[in-house]
């Protein structure tokens, strides 16, 4: 391995703020009330995300590379030689601390591998970004600063292990636009609302975030799978919480060997991870969620709970309405149909079951629900449907109640950390709150 080179950042330790600004005069607005700031002429950047396909890395951890491309470039590259900038980011609590490095493509990964990766699955090259970025700063002289940074034509590729180049999996309809703070004072809290609210920001989740969700919509599409469900607007789940993110590789691990009831399918094995903004909402009618990506935004509106009976004679198995509307794009007026009580930035990791005998598919999931004070971890056992060739006329509603209840029991059993619980995320974004 050749010399490592350290990389100062200006930013080692900061808070980050992400939103999609809909004002038509953003750029305008931030050239009046700050200063355009180059760090060099390359204001195209390609970064690569380092993953595998059980998604081992723990949420809050990120790990890629980057490199910085002049406008009049290849369209492509083919090529990754050369140095890149390693950045190892880690989020603790309300803010995000960053170590850079100066190596190769190559050293990198085995840096990663070394420290971070699984001898059963490695990490590698796993997503690849490309868009042109402005930065935009405040700096008062006295170790308060702000970065404005206006993200546009951002494009996300995957590194299919069965394709030799990687695969476009989704473009950015919008520009975003992220605040990164070191240090604080009221001018500079003030401009940051004005700024927000003259942009008319709506916030989101973060490029790797959403390079997840593309990747769980390729393949959907990739390998042909629709789920129908029997039971239409209606909700039938199981909530575990526990202290520890770990649960969730030990519970895959153990339905994965094959060993219980209940089967991964073999034609999906997939762990999908993806993110979104949860916002709840009240008028004088109705309380309702909005669940908000970058590509789409969907209006959730769900029932009172009950708690059913089940085989196991579980407390934690939940029933609920639930409908779902759906946008392509944010509809920011949809937003003012309501009082914002709360928000909080929900990261997933899940997988399917299937038992084998009705044919029926259930979503084992594992959240961290995250504001900045508060985390909430979180399993779930859901209903999904079945496949699509192979519904079935009948429905019986105890079956797949007394299947949760199952699934639900193997988990207790792999794990002492997972307690069974009846908490809804909104119960605990508004718990103590008076709103």
């Amino acid at each position: 391995m050749h010399e490592i080179i350290t990389i100062k950042t200006d930013l080692p330790k900061r808070k980050e703020e992400r939103y999609i600004p809909f004002s038509p005069d953003f750029i305008g607005l931030l050239k009046r009330n700050l200063e355009r700031h180059k760090f060099s002429d390359n204001e195209v950047v390609q970064t690569i995300y380092f993953s595998n396909d059980d998604h081992s890395l723990p949420f809050l951890l990120t790990l890629k590379t980057r490199r910085y491309l002049p406008a009049k470039h290849k369209s492509e590259p083919r090529t990754f030689r050369g140095k890149w900038f390693f950045d190892i980011k880690e989020r603790r609590d309300d803010l995000k601390y960053k170590t850079r490095i100066r190596v190769t493509l190559k050293e990198a990964l085995d840096i990663a591998n070394k420290k971070y990766g699984k001898k059963i699955m490695t990490l590698r090259p796993f997503f690849m970004l490309k868009y042109k970025r402005q930065h935009y700063v405040y700096n008062d002289g006295k170790g308060v600063y702000a970065r404005f940074s206006i993200d546009k034509n951002t494009r996300y590729f995957y590194f299919d292990n069965k394709q030799k180049n990687p695969v476009l999996i989704g473009t950015e309809p919008y520009p975003r636009l992220e605040i990164k703070t070191k240090g604080n004072s009221k001018k500079l809290i003030g401009l940051i609302e004005k700024l927000k609210s003259d942009l008319k920001v709506i916030p989101v989740i973060s490029k790797k975030g959403q390079a997840y969700n593309l990747l769980c919509k390729y393949m959907y599409k990739k390998d042909s799978i629709f789920f129908l469900k029997e039971l239409k607007e209606c909700e039938i789940e199981s909530k575990l919480v526990s202290k520890t993110e770990s649960v969730f590789p030990l519970v895959f691990n153990a339905l994965r060997s094959g060993k219980y009831a209940y089967k991964i399918p073999s034609h999906f094995k997939h762990v999908f991870e993806s993110s979104s903004i949860n916002q709840y909402y009240k008028n004088s009618k109705e309380s309702f969620k909005v669940l908000l990506r970058p590509d789409y935004m969907s209006v959730v509106r769900k029932g009172k709970v009950k708690v059913c009976s089940n085989s196991e004679n579980l407390k934690c198995i939940l029933k609920r309405s639930e409908t779902k509307q759906r946008f392509e794009n944010i509809q920011p007026e949809i937003l003012k149909k309501g009082r914002l009580q709360g928000e909080l930035y929900r990261y997933r990791k899940a997988f399917w079951v299937e038992n084998p005998e009705t044919r029926r598919i259930y979503h084992i999931s594992f959240d961290i629900c995250q504001t900045s004070e508060r985390k909430l971890y979180e399993m779930e056992v859901e209903y999904t449907g079945r496949f699509a060739s192979s519904v079935q006329p009948n429905v019986n509603e105890q079956e797949i109640v007394d299947d949760i209840a199952r699934i639900t029991k193997i988990l207790l059993s792999l794990s002492g950390d997972l307690r069974e619980s009846t908490l809804t995320k909104r119960e605990w974004l508004l718990k103590g709150s008076n709103r």
